[in-house]
C-alpha cells in the first residue's frame, strides 16, 4: 500500500501480505517511500507483467510538478521499496489531483496521464520495465475535449483489445462526465494468419542457447543498428 501520510505529507509505503489460510492482511513496517520529501496526490498502479508498482504523484519539494517512480518488493521480500529514481513527466505544469496510471493487460505496458496546463487529456508510455522510467512522446487521446480540475477517475483495460478506459468532467461537454477509451496495441497487421508473429531476442546468444523471445504485447530496447521510422521487412 502507498499513501500520503502525516503533517509533513511523505510519502508513506508497506507490505500487506495476505494468508491463504485465514485469508487476512498482516501490515508489515511503515516506511517513507520517498525519504523526507513532500509527495502528494498519490496514485498507483500495479504492473502485472514487470512484477512492480508505479506512482504518479505531485512533487511538492518542486511546485507540485507531476512526477514518476517505480517501487518493487525488496530482496528479502518483507518491504517496498524504489526502483531507480524519479522522472517528471510533464515540466510544464504544476498538477494536484489531474493525473493518473493506467496499466494495459494487451501491451503489457503502463501509461501515465493527466489534465495540461491547457485543460488538455494527455498521455505517455512508459518505455521500461526497471528502474528510473523513460517515457515515450506526449500524445492527446481526447483530442478536442477539455478536462475540469479533479474529475479524472480510475481505469481499466481490456487484455484483448489493449484499449484503456476511463472517465473524466469535460468542460466543453456540457460538464458531463464522459466515458471513454484510447488504444495501446496495433489494430491491424498484414499477416495472413493469427498465428504468425514477429518476435525479437532479448539480448545477444549464440548457438545453441535457450533463448527469450519476445512477441506482441512486449517491447525489446537492447537492438543496435536500426532508424526509429525506416521500414524493415521480415523474410518468413
Amino acid at each position: 500500500a502507498l499513501w500520503k501520510g502525516g503533517s509533513n505529507e511523505y510519502g508513506k509505503a508497506v507490505l500487506l501480505p495476505v494468508s491463504n489460510s485465514s485469508n487476512t492482511l498482516t501490515a508489515g513496517t511503515v516506511t517513507n517511500c520517498r525519504g523526507t520529501n513532500e509527495t502528494k496526490n498519490i496514485r498507483a498502479v500495479y504492473n502485472e507483467e514487470d512484477d512492480n508498482i508505479m506512482i504518479s504523484f505531485s512533487d511538492g519539494e518542486d511546485s507540485n510538478k507531476p512526477t514518476l517512480q517505480r517501487f518493487k518488493l525488496n530482496t528479502a521480500g518483507t518491504a517496498i521499496e524504489a526502483d531507480g529514481g524519479e522522472t517528471q513527466f510533464d515540466s510544464n505544469t504544476a498538477i494536484h489531483m489531474d493525473h493518473r496510471v493506467y496499466y494495459s493487460k494487451g501491451a503489457k505496458s503502463t501509461y501515465v496521464v493527466w489534465r495540461n496546463s491547457s485543460a488538455a487529456f494527455q498521455a505517455r508510455r512508459i518505455t521500461n520495465s526497471t528502474g528510473t522510467p523513460s517515457l515515450g512522446t506526449t500524445t492527446t487521446p481526447w483530442s478536442g475535449l477539455t478536462i475540469n480540475q479533479y474529475t479524472m477517475g480510475p481505469g481499466d483495460s481490456d487484455s484483448v483489445s489493449g484499449r484503456v478506459f476511463f472517465g473524466a468532467n469535460s468542460a466543453n461537454a456540457g460538464n458531463v462526465t464522459l466515458l471513454s477509451s484510447f488504444t495501446t496495441t496495433a489494430t491491424s497487421t498484414n499477416f495472413v494468419s493469427g498465428e504468425h508473429y514477429v518476435g525479437f531476442a532479448d539480448q545477444a546468444y549464440t548457438n545453441g542457447q535457450t533463448a527469450t523471445i519476445k512477441t506482441y504485447g512486449n517491447h525489446v530496447d537492447t537492438l543496435s543498428g536500426l532508424t526509429i521510422g525506416s521500414i524493415y521487412y521480415v523474410q518468413g
